[in-house]
């Protein structure tokens, strides 16, 4: 397949996505919506994004935050771009949530190209497109959080742990197409290996592993020619080093000027653990193919077996790459496992932070689904097939709700500013939270009060690695500001006048 027909490839699975998702969730266009908790606490970063002052990603509920601002800054662009100069959104988070579709629309459709490379029809396009499509559209039922409506789905979300969904895909497309002994792929693994380690910091072990064994393969099967791979290295290795390097930009700024920066967090954290037990961290993987965990085993061994027998079945020129796919599955697989065993603190409230792996049975469904593809012997057969898996993807996801924008959001933010102002308009507004359970609001009514010009803070210094520096009160805030409980409605303690209610907190008099 040219460079054309990439682009075509490219282009057509690119501006499917973005209309499917963006028409699925046009009231993004229309609502204007105040978002809260985590959704919020983001809004926090992305205002520094738009200043260019961010140097670190979103925050950890461990208390640090994570490598990089990659996705902030894709969310800051957003939120300038579709609501600051364009005017099509009403809100700032709305213009957010319209660049991060937009974004994995755009690494879905180069997971495919890289993968049509390898194929070199339209057929297997097709095949491959539809089999994505289908998998997505189904997501809302395999993602362990799918009983959740906010963060059900994979790719419809601006909540971090889906958001590292697209980019793990083409981590591992790339891979495999590296490992296979395509270096013009380079690019692709750059691009997805730089937003991963910038959007989570357990992708610091992930990334760099998957990176230096498909370079071992590479090197490996072609080891009378240890250096073959550099012969591209105008046209391959400068976009990969220079991704990288724009990738590393921020991190290397932040640990100069903050040293040793978030990293000797990271390590403190990686200390403080208890190890699990094997057989609760491989129940805790086996969840991201299919609940029950016994289901989900059934499914993860049937698929990889399925996908083995089928590859050996193939032309050699398609071999490689299927079964280097199966490699870097069994791969990641055992790194989830290893990171499951060691660095998760809480194995059932922690699931989210294995998400992302929801990408390795997408990728098992495409290669067998390729495989099936590549076995029929028939040209007729192939194109029917191809037509039918993509008529299917297309009207599954424009009934899902997986491609439907969640979000969780407080309507009554604006009368809850109001009633705060009138209460008492003396600034610094100085917030107290009473529990841990009211930051989902607090964080909220800080976000909207500063696009509203009001200058609120947070008192408590343990929540500084949420609101960040910016948005705790100093002591001199403090002592001149207006002081209020923001507690939750059915633990308020007693006493102190009542200002106004939001969400599931009150905001009381101190």
């Amino acid at each position: 397949m040219d460079r054309w027909s990439a682009f075509a490839v490219f282009g057509g699975v690119f501006l499917t996505m973005a209309t499917l998702l963006l028409v699925r969730s046009n009231e993004l266009f229309a609502k204007i919506i105040y978002e809260d908790s985590d959704f919020a606490a983001n809004s926090i970063r992305v205002m520094q994004a738009k200043h260019f002052d961010l140097l670190v990603g979103n925050y950890s509920r461990m208390h640090f935050s994570h490598p990089g601002p990659g996705f902030l800054y894709v969310q800051a662009f957003g939120e300038w771009l579709f609501h600051d100069i364009l005017r099509l959104v009403p809100s700032p988070w709305n213009g957010q949530a319209v660049a991060i579709l937009l974004l994995n629309s755009a690494i879905i459709a180069a997971a495919v190209v890289v993968l049509s490379r390898w194929f070199r029809t339209w057929t297997a396009v097709g095949v491959g497109a539809g089999a994505l499509l289908l998998y997505i559209s189904l997501s809302h039922l395999v993602v362990p959080v799918g009983n959740d409506a906010v963060n059900s789905g994979l790719i419809n979300s601006t909540w971090m742990p889906n958001v590292y969904f697209a980019p793990f895909l083409l981590l591992l497309v790339a891979a495999l197409s590296l490992a296979a002994g395509r270096t013009r792929d380079l690019w692709a693994l750059a691009l997805a290996g730089g937003f991963l380690i910038h959007g989570h910091a357990e992708f610091l072990l992930f990334v760099p592993v998957v990176t230096v064994f498909a370079f071992a393969i590479l090197l490996r099967n072609d080891w009378r020619h240890p250096f073959a791979f550099l012969k591209g290295i105008g046209r391959d290795w400068i976009p990969f080093v220079a991704i990288y390097a724009v990738f590393a930009l921020p991190i290397v700024l932040n640990l100069v000027l903050n040293w040793p920066g978030e990293f000797g967090k990271y390590l403190a954290y990686g200390k403080s653990n208890q190890p699990h037990a094997l057989w609760d961290s491989a129940r805790y993987v086996l969840v991201f193919f299919a609940k029950p965990r016994t289901l989900g085993a059934a499914l993860a061994v049937g698929l990889t077996i399925a996908c083995v027998l089928l590859a050996l079945r193939v032309g050699r020129a398609w071999r490689t790459p299927l079964l280097c796919g199966v490699g870097f599955v069994l791969l990641v697989t055992a790194l989830l496992l290893c990171y499951a065993v060691t660095a998760i603190d809480d194995l059932d409230a922690a699931i989210y932070v294995g998400q992302f792996y929801c990408a390795v049975p997408a990728l098992l469904l495409l290669l067998l689904f390729l495989s099936l593809h590549s076995v029929v012997p028939w040209a007729r057969m192939r194109q029917a097939m191809a037509l039918l898996l993509v008529m299917a993807g297309l009207a599954m996801a424009a009934t899902s709700p997986a491609t439907v924008n969640r979000r969780s959001e407080i309507p009554q933010i604006p009368e809850a500013l109001a009633a705060i102002r009138a209460h008492n308009p003396r600034e610094p507004m100085v917030l107290v939270l009473a529990q841990n359970g009211a930051w989902t609001e607090t964080v909220a009514l800080v976000v909207h009060a500063t696009r509203q010009g009001m200058r609120m803070c947070v008192a408590n210094e343990n929540y500084n690695f949420m609101f960040t520096g910016e948005f705790m009160c100093t002591h001199d805030e403090q002592t001149i500001g207006h002081l209020m409980l923001v507690t939750r409605r059915d633990e308020a303690p007693p006493g102190g006048t009542l200002i106004t209610q939001v969400g599931r907190s009150d905001v009381r008099e101190r």
